[in-house]
């Protein structure tokens, strides 16, 4: 047994190591900041194709899904900034 679970807390359960919040939380090694940039690119690359495709089979569903997964990576990557910004604003303001 791993020497953390070893111990024990007031109700006799084992005492778990405190977990980051959410804002903070590393996902295999990105901050969630960084995950949501990564997800508009992505999101966006994918639009960008999925309204190729469409244009070039002359399906207006998979066009239209395109220019909506388009714009829904511009709104991931500007949440993925203004957290950055918020991140920025609030080291900058700390008391020293």
């Amino acid at each position: 047994m791993r020497a953390d679970l070893d111990r024990l807390d007031d109700d006799g359960g084992p005492t778990l190591p405190p977990q980051p919040d959410d804002m903070h939380a590393r996902r295999g090694g990105m901050t969630e900041m960084a995950n949501l940039h990564a997800k508009g690119t992505v999101n966006k690359i994918r639009g960008t194709f999925e309204q190729w495709l469409g244009k070039l089979t002359g399906n207006r569903r998979t066009r239209a899904r395109g220019v909506v997964r388009q714009a829904q990576g511009g709104i991931q990557q500007g949440v993925g900034d203004v957290h950055d910004a918020v991140k920025r604003h609030a080291s900058d303001n700390r008391p020293h």
